[in-house]
């Protein structure tokens, strides 16, 4: 076999896996990571916005006052093969999570049995259950691959409201606030079957079931030191290029990608990846200060980092949504109308400190519904009082921060809670997908074509398991090479996700 220089475009989970996945085939990949874009930190907003040098896109687990805060991907359910088996290579350990709430106004707690799962409805609820296990199943082995989607019939393809009121599913469309509009995929009338089922798998629906029955105690797990940590481990195996801009990507014969240095912001420390070792850098004034431990005590200060480089490449792999790359890649006339039809949702997420939540997780049910206004308060430091992340989906993707913080306030007075302090705003734009399903059809006979494929959440679904397995499943299938067979994996990772 002949090994390959690939480069992958996005140091999120869907690059870092692929990327991962092409180095265990033997072949030598370098990855190219600009950052996020970061607005407001420390309690303030930054102008203009920075990026933070760091990796893992939606995987974002900032420490802040020493507790690591989930603000992106934030669980992984028994069912997350792909996660966990990359967890359990890496020695990722998982923890348990909170138990999950209803919040009501006045900031009464019931549970989701209570709410869900009404007395003298457990006939129809099996009923609900089976249908849908009828649709999920038949959906799975039909339609979705690791590598992509097959045809979606148009059965599939209406809203999911449509589709409960179709099979009379009265209980289940309640269920799915928590998972599915509190975490931004969009209201149930807008968001199309097929893409529930990608997400509520037949073993996720059984899952949400066992939690209502044992009143909210979930089967899912956290990572121990977040989603962000998983990538970094995955990342000190490959050469990873952090702080690194994609300028532009050149395919006419072979593919020259120039990239350009960008400045990270004032803040904490961030590991780099060097290709061989991990290294600890700081940055004062956009200088460099290298504190690894072979140049201890040498400092130097780099000025000027808008230096431009070309690299030459074999192949290329990118994990970022194609709109993000208008003015970089040389669009063919199929990616460019592609890249007209990704819709995104605007979601916001804030690191804070509220009195009157401790150690439990709630869903404002009465606002879930409701775009621009608090949808569900993590509590996702264990053994803390009112160290929190709340999730607000938005209908305005340009809300400004003193609005958010503003809303944010408002919603807990509700539930006689007191927002202490916000450390940090993220929004995101979130849950990239094509409204036809026609065009992931188009994409999956894209994939190769010009030496080029596309990973992460735009080609599969914006779900940490969905996008580590297509980028595995596609790197496998498309590159020569080999993966080393693990005998007994599947019990492996049951050992070490419930060990």
């Amino acid at each position: 076999m002949k090994s390959k220089k690939i480069c992958v475009v996005g140091g999120g989970l869907g690059g870092m896996v692929a990327a991962y996945t092409l180095m265990e085939k033997g072949h030598d990949v370098t990855v190219f990571e600009r950052g996020r874009k970061i607005g407001f930190t420390n309690g303030k907003p930054i102008n203009p916005p920075q990026f933070d040098g760091g990796i893992g896109g939606k995987c974002f687990s900032p420490a802040i006052n020493g507790q690591v805060y989930e603000m992106g991907a934030c669980s992984c359910a028994p069912g997350f093969s792909t996660i966990i088996s990359l967890a359990r290579k890496t020695n990722a350990r998982f923890l348990k999570r909170m138990p999950f709430k209803v919040v009501d106004i006045g900031g009464k707690r019931r549970t989701f049995k209570q709410c869900y799962w009404p007395k003298g409805a457990t006939t129809e609820i099996f009923r609900e259950i089976m249908i849908y296990l009828f649709h999920v199943r038949k959906f799975a082995k039909t339609c979705d691959k690791k590598t992509g989607y097959g045809n979606i019939p148009e059965c599939w393809r209406v809203s999911f409201k449509d589709f409960c009121y179709e099979h009379r599913l009265i209980h289940i469309p309640g269920w799915l606030e928590l998972p599915v509009v509190s975490f931004g995929y969009g209201d149930l009338g807008e968001i199309e079957t097929w893409f529930v089922f990608t997400y509520i798998t037949a073993a996720n629906l059984l899952g949400i079931a066992f939690m209502l029955v044992l009143g909210g105690i979930a089967p899912v797990k956290k990572l121990e030191k977040g989603y962000q940590d998983l990538v970094s481990r995955l990342a000190a195996e490959i050469k990873v290029k952090t702080q690194h801009e994609v300028v532009g990507i050149d395919r006419k014969q072979k593919i020259k990608v120039t990239v350009r240095q960008v400045h990270q912001r004032n803040d904490e420390p961030d590991n780099i990846n060097t290709g061989n070792t991990v290294k600890i850098i700081r940055f004062d004034n956009f200088g460099e200060i290298d504190t690894s431990n072979s140049n201890q005590g040498n400092v130097d200060n780099k000025k000027d980092q808008s230096k431009v480089i070309e690299y030459e490449f074999d192949a290329l792999v990118l994990s970022v949504p194609l709109p993000q790359l208008q003015g970089v890649l040389d669009f063919n006339e199929t990616e460019q109308k592609l890249a007209r039809q990704i819709y995104f949702n605007p979601y916001t997420i804030v690191a804070c400190e509220i009195k009157g939540v401790d150690n439990e997780c709630l869903l404002m049910r009465h606002l879930v519904h409701d775009p621009g206004h608090l949808a569900l308060i993590e509590e996702t430091v264990t053994g803390t009082a009112g160290f929190c992340v709340c999730y607000i989906p938005e209908k305005d993707k340009d809300r400004s921060n003193d609005e958010i913080i503003s809303g944010l306030d408002q919603d807990l007075k509700e539930i006689n809670a007191t927002l202490i302090k916000v450390h940090t705003i993220k929004k995101w734009d979130y849950f990239p997908r094509f409204k036809n399903a026609d065009l992931y059809q188009v994409l999956q006979q894209l994939q190769g074509n010009q030496n080029t494929w596309y990973v992460g959440a735009t080609a599969k679904f914006e779900l940490s398991e969905p996008v580590a397995a297509h980028a595995r499943g596609l790197m496998d299938k498309a590159f020569d090479g080999i993966l080393k067979k693990e005998f007994f994996a599947y019990l492996r990772n049951i050992w070490h996700f419930y060990g």
